[in-house]
């Protein structure tokens, strides 16, 4: 039967299928509907194009005068409807007057303009970057013999800046050694508000990006963009945004608010001088060499999640008058900020919660609160380690300023010089770091400071002068002069001592008498110190004694990441626990991990094996339907 099946098949001669008139007859009428469907999609989607590209022309510049589009931001929020923008090319728009005329109205840039002059704002004027670059690099005009800006906002006018496209910049180019040329210098009641592009100036020797100066009511309101001083000369004449005032004049008035954007510059961020205005940092990010803010007697208000920082180590982020910053309930940064003060006191907040959010820069101190103040605190261990208290430490401030490292302590003694950060200075004392020495007024039983020893530990007083010494005592204990001139106390038992001096001023013989001055003297503590090559007895407040070997041990105590003071010398004896496993890091599997049964649906060898077969059906069925 399969023979004469395959015999029949050999000598079929009927037409295939595929060779019958109607059925190419079909298929060429087929193909040429499919030509013509295409043809039209086509002509369909190059007209959409057409008619898209036509419109886009027609909206390019029909936007916000905040943007490409309306953000609610600060205190900009609302409605923002688009508004139409003419094109500007640095033109005049007042040939009567001098330099160039910007009036009230709606500008963008089309291309990099390169003006011949000052720009003077007239009214209320909206620029839009639109990408592209506005430079100068010549002199500018000035209202003094001392400052002037590349745009300058005459008396009442309104600037407000935006850059639909990104990448758009007003840059001031000129490298002048004369007093603060600006990029933008802000007149008398005028007000610049940034929206976006970005605001450079660069060389000079005392320099400013956006120039508050010498005249009342001028404000600066910052919702993006960026304001940056590219010089390099001088770091601290160096500014990204400065206020100043002539002198006498009260600048009330004057506002800066920055919601969004950067600030940068070698020297400061915003620098404050003379005048008193408003400073409002609720966002953003501030960050300079040298200084972020500093706004001496000019009150400073904080919300929300700026960065304020600085690059450099020898500078605060924050130099603030006394008492001169308000934390808002909002204030949360993602990383403190350094703060300088003159006074103990810096500022008021909603919260405890808000010093935190602080460090002090001056070594030796802490920011603390206390009753709604934000204040500088000195830095004190308040319980010393010992065996009756489990061998743990404590320090003045909450546990998220302070940091713990335990070590073995040195068995050679070592000499420290004693500083306010090493002891507890009184009311009537002073260290002067500069001096490496301590001040006091001459008087009887004057306090100097309070200091903790270990036993045995020697206390060494040296180079007297400015006085003559009646008597010197630490806690009571009078303390004799040596034949080398100094005042040595090796302290009888571990615990707080307290030194007093009783001293006159000089006198220049009998018809001067004596008058009060300054005695001033060096201390030097010798006493066992942290063995920073071994530590031991980990990371927290408590020694760790498990499997601890016998030894002295001494902690080191850190406030805020900064300042470090070390505690007392503990003598541990001994401990019966010892540690678990070999010392080498050991992964110990759950109970559910340990049991001996089938593998768990995770495992990587039950995936691997998931993967192949659904591979190989996948095939399987893709073989079938060609078949088919």
């Amino acid at each position: 039967m399969c023979a004469s099946v395959f015999a029949r098949a050999k000598t079929d001669t009927r037409c295939p299928h595929w060779k019958d008139p109607r059925y190419l007859r079909g298929a060429y009428i087929m193909n040429h509907k499919k030509l013509l469907l295409t043809l039209t999609l086509c002509l369909c989607a190059l007209l959409c194009m057409v008619v898209t590209a036509s419109a886009s022309e027609v909206q390019e510049h029909s936007h916000p005068v905040c943007g490409k589009t309306h953000t609610d931001i600060g205190d900009h929020t609302g409605t923002c409807e688009p508004v139409t923008w003419i094109e500007w090319n640095g033109n005049d728009m007042d040939a009567e007057t001098r330099d160039i005329q910007l009036t009230t109205g709606h500008y963008y840039l089309s291309d990099n303009v390169t003006p011949t002059s000052t720009i003077h704002i007239v009214g209320q004027v909206c620029l839009c970057l639109n990408g592209c670059t506005l430079s100068y690099s010549g002199l500018v005009s000035s209202d003094s013999d001392s400052i002037g800006g590349m745009i300058l906002l005459d008396d009442g006018a309104v600037l407000n800046i935006c850059d639909c496209k990104g990448g758009g910049s007003i840059v001031y180019n000129y490298d002048s050694s004369t007093w603060r040329k600006s990029t933008i210098l802000v007149k008398g009641e005028s007000t610049l508000n940034l929206y976006g592009g970005s605001v450079i100036k660069e060389n000079g020797t005392e320099t400013t990006a956006v120039d508050l100066n010498y005249y009342a009511g001028a404000n600066f309101h910052m919702y993006g963009g960026k304001v940056e001083n590219r010089s390099t000369r001088n770091a601290y004449n160096t500014y990204a945004v400065y206020v100043g005032g002539k002198p006498g004049d009260q600048v009330e008035r004057s506002d800066v608010k920055l919601y969004e954007g950067e600030l940068g510059s070698r020297g400061y961020g915003i620098r404050v001088f003379i005048a008193s205005p408003s400073i409002l940092v609720a966002g953003g990010k501030i960050e300079s060499d040298n200084t972020a803010i500093a706004v001496g007697d000019a009150s400073l208000t904080l919300q929300g999640k700026p960065i304020i920082k600085t690059t450099e180590d020898d500078s605060a982020a924050i130099k603030v008058g006394s008492n001169n910053i308000k934390v808002e309930d909002s204030f949360a940064p993602t990383s403190p900020v350094s703060v300088e003060n003159t006074s103990e006191m810096f500022g008021t907040a909603s919260s405890a919660d808000k010093a935190q959010y602080f460090t002090s820069f001056e070594s030796g101190k802490f920011v603390a609160y206390d009753n709604g103040t934000l204040k500088f605190t000195t830095c004190a261990i308040t319980q010393q380690p010992t065996s009756g208290n489990s061998y743990t430490v404590k320090g003045n401030a909450p546990d998220s300023k302070l940091s713990y490292q335990w070590y073995a302590a040195q068995t050679q003694k070592g000499e420290i010089t004693v500083t306010d950060a090493v002891a507890k200075k009184s009311a009537d004392a002073r260290y002067l770091n500069s001096w490496n020495e301590w001040r006091v007024k001459c008087g009887d039983e004057i306090d100097c400071f309070t200091l903790y020893m270990n036993e045995g530990d020697a206390l060494t007083l040296s180079g007297i002068s400015g006085g003559r010494v009646s008597e010197i005592s630490i806690s009571g204990t009078e303390v004799t002069e040596d034949d080398n001139g100094t005042y040595v106390f090796t302290a009888p038992a571990a615990d707080e001592y307290t030194l007093k001096i009783s001293a006159t001023g000089h006198s220049y013989g009998p018809n001067y008498p004596s008058y009060e001055s300054d005695l001033s003297f060096e201390a030097a503590l010798r006493t066992f110190v942290p063995d920073t090559a071994n530590p031991a007895g980990g990371t927290a407040a408590a020694l760790a004694t498990a499997g601890l070997s016998t030894g002295k041990y001494i902690c080191q105590v850190t406030w805020e990441g900064k300042s470090t003071l070390n505690s007392g010398v503990v003598q541990f004896s001994g401990s019966s626990q010892q540690p678990t496993g070999s010392g080498s890091y050991y992964y110990a599997p759950s109970a559910a991990e340990d049991k001996k049964d089938s593998p768990k649906t995770a495992d990587p060898g039950v995936l691997l094996y998931a993967g192949l077969a659904l591979a190989s059906l996948t095939g399987l069925a893709c073989t079938a339907k060609k078949r088919h």
